[in-house]
């Protein structure tokens, strides 16, 4: 991979300052890359553009901070090292009803069974609508434990409701995911 395939970028944790700043552009040739105009609270997203390649840890001054915010109020800065990967986690399966006939029109959503990775910006929560056939494949979820839960009436954006996962939590199937590990699970659409 090349340096001009990469795109990272600063994603707010702040709905109220959403974007600001202008999009980065690819890392230097020596992989050193600057992000222009950032402030308030961010987490450093991205991979490359054909999606073979993404973020496994993001560390500032030898600290992971992958999954937590970093401050840009204050200005510059420095020292932040980004860790990509090819290696992902596969979840698939199918979806049926409580009769055992195949649901199409039903958004499957896996998310982090410890609330404390729940969030906008979360890695840790990832949502799919079903093909034709009843399935469902995610591929960008990092290790951990997950609730896998299929719904018929969401919402846009409820998927990452704090609430809406808690009523979830109970509802799901759980599934344990490793580095580059596939797993298969099929759940029931439910309501909430």
């Amino acid at each position: 991979m090349t340096p001009e395939r990469v795109r990272l970028f600063p994603m707010s944790v702040d709905l109220e300052s959403y974007s600001s700043g202008s999009m980065p552009g690819p890392p230097r040739e020596d992989w050193t890359f600057e992000m222009k105009g950032v402030t308030g609270r961010r987490l450093i997203r991205g991979g490359d553009l054909r999606g073979t390649w993404r973020i496994k840890s993001v560390q500032l001054e030898g600290t992971d901070v992958t999954d937590t915010p970093i401050d840009f109020t204050g200005g510059d800065v420095n020292g932040i090292e980004v860790l990509l990967t090819q290696r992902k986690t596969d979840l698939s399966g199918a979806v049926t009803n409580d009769r055992g006939e195949t649901v199409t029109d039903a958004m499957v959503i896996a998310f982090a069974d410890d609330p404390e990775k729940w969030g906008q910006a979360s890695r840790f929560i990832e949502s799919v609508p079903l093909d034709q056939n009843g399935q469902f494949r995610l591929q960008s979820l990092p290790d951990g434990r997950y609730v896998v839960v299929a719904i018929d009436d969401l919402e846009p954006g409820e998927e990452r409701d704090p609430e809406v996962l808690s009523q979830l939590r109970s509802k799901g199937s759980r599934v344990t995911l490793r580095d580059g590990e596939t797993r298969k699970v099929d759940v029931k659409v439910v309501t909430y």
